[in-house]
Protein backbone atom coordinates (compact mmCIF):
# COMPACT_ATOMS: atom_id res chain seq x y z
CA UNK A 1 0.00 0.00 0.00
CA UNK A 2 1.18 3.48 -0.79
CA UNK A 3 0.89 4.63 3.29
CA UNK A 4 3.73 2.13 3.82
CA UNK A 5 5.95 3.95 1.67
CA UNK A 6 6.00 6.77 4.05
CA UNK A 7 7.40 4.34 7.25
CA UNK A 8 10.25 6.27 8.98
CA UNK A 9 13.61 4.54 8.62
CA UNK A 10 15.99 4.97 11.39
CA UNK A 11 19.33 4.64 11.22
CA UNK A 12 20.34 1.09 11.61
CA UNK A 13 23.77 1.92 13.01
CA UNK A 14 21.55 2.94 16.16
CA UNK A 15 21.96 0.02 18.85
CA UNK A 16 18.58 -0.38 20.63
CA UNK A 17 17.87 -1.99 24.04
CA UNK A 18 17.82 -5.55 23.89
CA UNK A 19 13.70 -6.56 23.48
CA UNK A 20 12.39 -3.48 22.38
CA UNK A 21 10.74 -3.27 19.37
CA UNK A 22 10.92 0.16 17.23
CA UNK A 23 7.29 1.14 16.77
CA UNK A 24 5.74 1.46 13.31
CA UNK A 25 6.11 5.32 12.55
CA UNK A 26 5.67 7.37 9.12
CA UNK A 27 7.54 11.02 7.92
CA UNK A 28 4.18 12.84 8.84
CA UNK A 29 4.17 15.09 5.71
CA UNK A 30 4.52 12.14 3.84
CA UNK A 31 1.99 9.96 5.58
CA UNK A 32 -0.31 12.77 4.84
CA UNK A 33 0.15 13.59 1.12
CA UNK A 34 -0.22 9.39 0.62
CA UNK A 35 -3.68 9.73 2.06
CA UNK A 36 -3.95 12.62 -0.14
CA UNK A 37 -2.93 10.85 -3.13
CA UNK A 38 -5.84 7.79 -2.20
CA UNK A 39 -8.45 10.32 -1.55
CA UNK A 40 -7.84 12.27 -5.32
CA UNK A 41 -8.78 8.51 -6.46
CA UNK A 42 -11.22 7.98 -4.39
CA UNK A 43 -12.72 11.23 -4.62
CA UNK A 44 -14.94 10.40 -7.88
CA UNK A 45 -15.31 7.33 -6.29
CA UNK A 46 -17.33 8.71 -3.07
CA UNK A 47 -19.59 10.34 -5.86
CA UNK A 48 -20.94 6.78 -6.82
CA UNK A 49 -22.24 5.05 -3.49
CA UNK A 50 -23.88 2.63 -5.66
CA UNK A 51 -21.10 0.54 -6.76
CA UNK A 52 -17.59 1.51 -5.96
CA UNK A 53 -18.22 3.97 -3.15
CA UNK A 54 -19.63 1.23 -0.97
CA UNK A 55 -17.06 -0.74 -1.51
CA UNK A 56 -14.60 1.66 -0.66
CA UNK A 57 -16.69 2.72 2.62
CA UNK A 58 -16.78 -1.05 4.08
CA UNK A 59 -13.30 -2.10 2.80
CA UNK A 60 -10.64 1.16 3.57
CA UNK A 61 -9.59 2.01 6.77
CA UNK A 62 -12.11 4.51 9.04
CA UNK A 63 -9.65 7.92 8.48
CA UNK A 64 -10.46 7.25 4.36
CA UNK A 65 -14.08 7.17 5.33
CA UNK A 66 -14.23 10.25 6.97
CA UNK A 67 -11.81 12.01 4.22
CA UNK A 68 -14.73 10.57 1.43
CA UNK A 69 -17.09 11.95 3.81
CA UNK A 70 -15.58 15.29 3.81
CA UNK A 71 -15.94 14.77 -0.10
CA UNK A 72 -19.45 13.87 -0.19
CA UNK A 73 -20.11 16.41 2.01
CA UNK A 74 -18.52 19.28 0.48
CA UNK A 75 -18.41 20.28 4.26
CA UNK A 76 -14.11 20.32 5.51
CA UNK A 77 -14.97 21.91 8.32
CA UNK A 78 -16.93 19.28 10.26
CA UNK A 79 -17.06 15.92 9.87
CA UNK A 80 -16.88 12.23 11.83
CA UNK A 81 -12.84 13.47 12.43
CA UNK A 82 -13.85 15.40 15.57
CA UNK A 83 -11.74 15.87 18.79
CA UNK A 84 -12.79 13.59 21.74
CA UNK A 85 -11.57 11.52 24.20
CA UNK A 86 -10.44 8.70 21.67
CA UNK A 87 -8.29 10.98 19.39
CA UNK A 88 -6.71 12.62 22.83
CA UNK A 89 -6.00 9.43 24.05
CA UNK A 90 -4.53 8.24 20.66
CA UNK A 91 -2.46 11.34 20.54
CA UNK A 92 -1.08 10.80 23.89
CA UNK A 93 -0.03 7.64 23.52
CA UNK A 94 1.73 8.17 20.16
CA UNK A 95 3.81 11.32 21.80
CA UNK A 96 4.77 9.11 24.53
CA UNK A 97 5.76 6.28 22.01
CA UNK A 98 7.45 8.71 19.74
CA UNK A 99 9.35 10.24 22.62
CA UNK A 100 10.24 6.86 24.18
CA UNK A 101 11.90 6.02 20.72
CA UNK A 102 13.41 8.83 20.74
CA UNK A 103 14.95 8.43 24.14
CA UNK A 104 16.41 4.92 22.80
CA UNK A 105 18.05 6.59 19.68
CA UNK A 106 19.74 9.38 21.91
CA UNK A 107 20.80 7.19 24.60
CA UNK A 108 22.72 5.03 22.12
CA UNK A 109 24.29 8.36 20.08
CA UNK A 110 24.09 11.08 22.61
CA UNK A 111 22.98 9.95 25.66
CA UNK A 112 20.37 12.77 25.64
CA UNK A 113 17.68 12.83 27.92
CA UNK A 114 14.47 13.74 25.51
CA UNK A 115 11.80 15.25 26.69
CA UNK A 116 8.88 17.35 24.50
CA UNK A 117 10.83 20.08 24.64
CA UNK A 118 14.20 19.26 23.04
CA UNK A 119 12.65 16.25 20.87
CA UNK A 120 13.41 16.62 17.03
CA UNK A 121 11.15 13.36 16.03
CA UNK A 122 7.97 14.50 17.38
CA UNK A 123 6.93 17.30 15.35
CA UNK A 124 7.65 14.75 12.22
CA UNK A 125 6.55 11.32 13.23
CA UNK A 126 3.24 10.00 13.08
CA UNK A 127 1.91 6.54 13.33
CA UNK A 128 1.91 3.99 10.91
CA UNK A 129 -1.43 2.76 11.44
CA UNK A 130 -3.92 3.54 8.96
CA UNK A 131 -6.22 1.12 10.01
CA UNK A 132 -6.49 2.47 13.31
CA UNK A 133 -8.63 5.26 14.71
CA UNK A 134 -9.49 8.20 12.52
CA UNK A 135 -6.84 10.52 13.05
CA UNK A 136 -7.20 14.67 12.26
CA UNK A 137 -4.98 15.27 9.60
CA UNK A 138 -2.30 18.39 9.50
CA UNK A 139 -2.94 21.60 8.56
CA UNK A 140 -1.24 21.34 5.23
CA UNK A 141 -3.32 18.58 4.03
CA UNK A 142 -6.74 20.37 4.75
CA UNK A 143 -6.23 23.27 2.89
CA UNK A 144 -4.76 21.14 -0.11
CA UNK A 145 -7.62 18.54 0.20
CA UNK A 146 -10.04 21.61 -0.19
CA UNK A 147 -7.88 22.75 -3.10
CA UNK A 148 -8.35 19.61 -5.22
CA UNK A 149 -11.85 19.04 -4.37
CA UNK A 150 -12.46 22.46 -5.65
CA UNK A 151 -10.72 21.06 -8.88
CA UNK A 152 -12.40 18.30 -9.39
CA UNK A 153 -15.73 19.67 -9.09
CA UNK A 154 -14.37 22.59 -12.09
CA UNK A 155 -13.46 19.59 -13.82
CA UNK A 156 -17.22 17.50 -13.80
CA UNK A 157 -18.33 20.43 -14.32
CA UNK A 158 -16.64 21.07 -17.77
CA UNK A 159 -17.45 17.27 -18.81
CA UNK A 160 -20.78 17.92 -18.25
CA UNK A 161 -21.15 21.53 -20.03
CA UNK A 162 -19.05 19.65 -22.93
CA UNK A 163 -21.53 16.45 -22.69
CA UNK A 164 -24.35 18.94 -22.71
CA UNK A 165 -23.24 20.80 -25.68
CA UNK A 166 -22.87 18.12 -28.09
Amino acid sequence: MVLRLTAYHYPKNMVLPQGYSPPNLAVSTLYWKAWLMLLMLLMLIAHYPGSLGSEAWNSFPPTLRALMEMCITNDFATSSVTTDQTELQVAAIEKQTILEFETHLGAASTKTVITENNSLLLSQLTSLDPRGSTRRPDLCFDRQKEINHSFIDNSQNLINRSLIAH
